[in-house]
């Protein structure tokens, strides 16, 4: 018998129904945390999406009013993806990592495989051995498929909605698209193509013999998307400087070493042999940024624990990517040489086509979209002399924007205005643009010497 307390009794059945209310909002609210997106857990300091699909705002800062868009160059990465082989590590990111044969994850992979320019057949995941897995090597996923989708439906509202730069029906000779020939750049250029004009491309408009890149200098193709075309001795000595200071420095003797030593035991890997160091980062870091974007969070828990593990270890492999910018940073002379003949030549190409539409040539495009790997992204950003966003990986679906614009009333004076994942980059001091004159000396100091870069001058048809 209880003896009263002066205050009501509560009986334990008539707390059943709350209780049991209580129970089942928990189980929704934690359902739907563990569902989402890099909601339940997350490797700090990792970024895996474009700001502007996720936020849809296209730029911090709009150019003033009295400039009028005449063209628009997008260069960016490919979207969400499937791992890449690593013979460094394996092909296994940690002991009992969850791979593409996983029944929930399985589905991002579960489609047409093949792209409108190209038939690409499914090949063995090698993180899934013995099992065959559903996701061949690098293979755009479904979540990717969609990120593309969106960013063309951004892309039309600011380009064909609002500045009206192109007309809605997307005619052929407004529009060049052009792109690295890996299954996952054909098909986020295709979807995103469906987001920009609500339908894909036409074979006709956009043949595969004009706008992929094989790899091999060809005339008519989009050769100098890749990086070393001018492939001369000039390049590979410089290029072999830069390496063989690297590997005798205390960045590559001590940083790195030490990075790796604790990345493979945190991985359960064995450390590699010098020479794989960076193959070894390029891979644990990628296992990381693709599992964490795809919501499997199965890797050791120190890298969602600790603050700086993942952002150290994807900065040192970003620093060894961008050594020689960093080697030849105090010599104008060489700083200026090396990056011509890496990638410079793109600043060419891009600069002749605002020159076209500058001067009013009937036959230049109003929109260029590209989609090439993270590895052509933050040479830009070097070369620009902008490292505020060169210092990690370009999450999926990075973007460099390159905008011309006309004055209105003043119609002999141009601008360029450059935007990195809808962030204003100030390239010419802190007005966020450009004009022509500073532009074109921006640009024509990495335009590579004809007698240095044959390949490129021989095939470029500018």
């Amino acid at each position: 018998m209880f003896q009263r307390s002066g205050k009501p009794t509560i009986k334990l059945e008539n707390l059943a129904i709350p209780l049991m209310m209580l129970f089942m909002f928990s189980f929704i609210v934690l359902v739907f945390v563990m569902g989402s997106t890099n909601f339940a857990v997350v490797i700090p300091k990792l970024i895996c999406l474009n700001p502007m699909v996720r936020t849809k705002r296209f730029e911090d800062k709009r150019m003033p009013s009295v400039w009028a868009l005449k063209q628009a160059h997008v260069h960016q990465r490919a979207f969400d993806r499937w791992l890449d082989a690593h013979d460094a590590i394996q092909n296994s990111c940690w002991p009992g990592q969850i791979n593409s044969s996983y029944a929930p994850f399985a589905r991002q992979c579960s489609y047409n495989s093949s792209s409108l320019w190209a038939p690409f057949e499914p090949s063995p995941d090698p993180y899934s051995i013995p099992a065959r897995g559903a996701c061949s090597p690098g293979q755009l996923t479904k979540e990717g498929i969609l990120h593309a989708e969106k960013l063309g439906a951004i892309l039309r509202k600011q380009y064909i909605e609002k500045l009206k730069i192109v007309p809605a029906d997307c005619p052929f000779d407004r529009i060049a698209l052009e792109l690295d020939q890996d299954q996952k750049n054909q098909l986020t250029l295709q979807h995103e193509y469906f987001g920009l004009c609500g339908r894909y491309p036409s074979l006709v408009d956009y043949p595969a013999s004009k706008v992929l890149n094989t790899g091999r200098v060809e005339k008519n193709r989009p050769f100098w998307l890749s990086t070393g075309v001018c492939n001369s001795t000039k390049f590979n000595d410089l290029y072999q400087e830069s390496l063989d200071h690297m590997y005798q420095s205390s960045f590559w003797k001590e940083q790195v070493k030490n990075n790796v030593t604790l990345i493979a035991r945190y991985t359960g890997q064995s450390a590699p042999v010098e020479e794989h160091r960076a193959e070894f980062l390029d891979g644990i870091n990628e296992c990381l940024i693709i599992h964490q974007c795809h919501n499997l969070t199965d890797y050791p828990a120190i890298f969602r624990e600790g603050d700086d593990v993942y952002h150290t270890s994807d900065t040192l492999d970003t620093k060894i990517k961008m050594y020689p910018y960093d080697y030849y940073a105090n010599d104008d002379a060489k700083y200026n040489e090396f990056s011509s003949l890496y990638f410079g030549y793109y600043y060419k190409v891009l600069w002749d086509r605002m020159y076209k539409m500058k001067s009013n040539v009937t036959n230049v495009k109003s929109l260029y979209v590209q989609v090439t790997s993270d590895a052509i992204v933050a040479p830009q950003l070097r070369m620009l002399g902008v490292t505020k966003y060169a210092g990690q990986r370009p999450p999926f679906g990075s973007t460099m924007i390159y905008e011309l614009y006309q004055h209105k009333t003043e119609r002999e004076q141009f601008a360029v205005r450059i935007l990195f994942n809808g962030h204003t980059v100030k390239a010419c001091g802190n007005k966020g643009y450009c004009t022509w004159e500073e532009w074109t000396n921006k640009l024509t100091k990495f335009f590579p010497k004809k007698q240095d870069c044959a390949p490129f001058y021989n095939n470029y048809q500018g």
